[in-house]
């Protein structure tokens, strides 16, 4: 993902940062659709998701991984098929 690393957040939280090393970040997919355009949006974090029963480890495999004020660990951006462009990263507030 050489081109995601290349990206720069313009948004609020997390104002100029980038994300260095892509393949770090645990990473779901879910494909939107915005004014009739096709996306990927693809939600990241970078540790392993903790939960307070063993046996929902595995849960972010099929569950949206959702966390306020994660900072820099959680972040999100929209990949276009199309064009093969990523766009829109930003990055979860902090506390």
């Amino acid at each position: 993902m050489p081109k995601l690393s290349k990206l720069v957040s313009k948004t609020c939280c997390g104002k100029g940062l980038s994300v260095s090393d892509p393949s770090a970040y645990y990473r779901q997919y879910v494909g939107v659709s915005i004014d009739g355009h096709d996306f990927v949006y693809i939600n990241a974090f970078h540790d392993h998701p903790i939960y307070i029963h063993p046996q929902d480890r595995g849960r972010w495999r099929s569950e949206p991984e959702l966390v306020c004020d994660g900072g820099d660990s959680f972040w999100g951006v929209l990949y276009d098929p199309a064009t093969r462009q990523f766009s829109q990263l930003s990055f979860n507030g902090s506390a």
